[in-house]
């Protein structure tokens, strides 16, 4: 019994060491800037906020999408937006941006979606179309050698072994239902692990985040910027689109 103890509390140590070493470094922020770098808004989006995809890399997205041409956004009252397909849209896109744009085609009359159905659907629908979305980002930036997997399998199939230990001791004195929620338990905690922290940073990454705060610094400096309507998307052309991922541009 003292055995299956002290073997479970070295597995929530090392449970615990995994999650402290494994969130990415948080970087500084670089010199204010309106350079942009190479890095989409949904890249930019996920460097900045821990290496994680928020919800303003989709609108982000879309708005790029308006900036670069394969859609327009138009004003039909006060407050009222739609958003018109262009024909035979031309240009590279990531697998990320046409998920955005394969859903406005779904979901638009005559080519044309109100900016009230941009929703991607009841939860249980849409879920499954942002973790992909999440998953495009994420395989993009990694491909980019901006980061890489905070928890590689080893580490993980190691600590699911490791759980074994204690869930032993507890079949050994036929707590059979113990031993099942000692590895349901181990399992829970690491696929939280995983959730918080899935990706870390790389050098490369690490300097494309303080780039991009140094953007984020010199567009949240200004006032008028974030009170700037979908519309003005010619006049600041692809940093609205930055301004929407890096959290500066609520309107």
């Amino acid at each position: 019994m003292l055995l299956g103890a002290a073997a479970g509390a070295l597995w929530l140590a090392a449970a615990a060491l995994l999650l402290a070493s494994r969130a990415p470094a948080e970087p500084r922020a670089g010199p204010r800037t309106l350079e942009l770098g190479p890095e989409p808004p949904a890249v930019a989006n996920f460097l900045v906020h821990d290496f994680l995809v928020t919800d303003e890399a989709v609108a982000a997205t879309l708005i790029d999408l308006a900036a670069r041409r394969f859609v327009e956004v138009e004003q039909r009252g006060p407050g009222v937006f739609y958003i018109r397909l262009r024909p035979a849209p031309d240009g590279p896109l990531t697998p990320y941006e046409r998920r955005v744009l394969e859903h406005l085609e779904r979901v638009s009359s005559g080519g044309v979606v109100p900016a009230g159905a941009l929703t991607t659907g009841p939860r249980e629908l849409s879920k499954p179309w942002r973790r992909a979305f999440d998953a495009e980002v994420v395989a993009d930036a990694k491909a980019r050698g901006l980061s890489r997997d905070a928890v590689t399998g080893w580490m993980y199939f190691g600590l699911i072994g490791g759980a074994a230990l204690p869930a032993l001791s507890a079949v050994a004195l036929r707590a059979y239902s113990v031993a099942l929620v000692i590895l349901g338990a181990a399992y829970l905690i690491l696929n939280w692990i995983l959730e918080r922290h899935p990706q870390r940073e790389t050098p490369a990454g690490l300097e494309a985040a303080s780039r991009w705060l140094g953007v984020r610094a010199e567009l949240a400096a200004n006032e008028v910027f974030r009170r700037y309507s979908p519309l003005t998307v010619p006049l600041w052309n692809r940093l609205l689109a930055y301004g929407a991922a890096l959290g500066v541009a609520s309107g």
